[in-house]
């Protein structure tokens, strides 16, 4: 859980915010979510983030959420206790799941990303279609991880590689790469072939 938030927040996804009150909460809890980020590891100082994210959480973050139960899990400055730590991520959850309802593909995505830490891949899949349905270049990248790889599908590099087109053309430059990668490693593998199969 400490490495999915670790690389989130270094990506940059974290604080599209989901919850559900007013526009102007929405926008404190996530700038609140972000300065504990920055605060837990940047500063180093988990007494303060364990405070942002309490607020953040208190507004309906659920990122805010997640981040404040991560600290309890691993007693980083706080007293470990795993059932606060795991009532904390199901708020999370919920309020991420609230926001994806609601048509945040971004939340979808990084709900996915849970699912998927939980080896939960169907459930995983289903979220970043979602994403990706919903604009979230994020979403396609990681469906066309789970075909190249056979990540709770049928290992399938044809549609891979339609799904990191997709995420390409929605301005996801990693999904570029992937997308470049897979079609560079296709032609290798065909260019091996006998003449007859080629």
């Amino acid at each position: 859980m400490k490495k999915i938030l670790s690389i989130l927040c270094v990506l940059g996804i974290l604080f599209s915010g989901c919850g559900d009150s007013k526009k102007e909460s929405k926008e404190e809890a996530r700038n609140l979510a972000k300065l504990g980020f920055k605060t837990q590891f940047i500063k180093q100082d988990y007494a303060k983030a364990k405070e942002l994210y309490q607020k953040a959480c208190d507004l309906g973050d659920g990122i805010g959420c997640l981040a404040l139960g991560n600290l309890y899990k691993d007693g980083n400055e706080v007293k470990q206790d795993a059932n606060k730590a795991k009532n904390l991520k199901e708020k999370g959850k919920q309020l991420l799941q609230k926001a994806c309802d609601l048509g945040d593909g971004m939340q979808c995505g990084l709900l996915g990303f849970l699912h998927q830490d939980e080896q939960n891949q169907n459930k995983a899949n289903k979220l970043y279609q979602k994403a990706c349905d919903l604009g979230e270049g994020i979403g396609c990248r990681m469906l066309g991880f789970s075909y190249e790889k056979g990540l709770g599908v049928k290992q399938d590099d044809s549609k891979a590689l339609e799904w990191y087109k997709k995420s390409c053309e929605l301005k996801d430059e990693d999904g570029c790469t992937s997308y470049k990668e897979l079609s560079q490693k296709i032609k290798n593998k065909l260019s091996s072939l006998p003449y007859a199969y080629a």
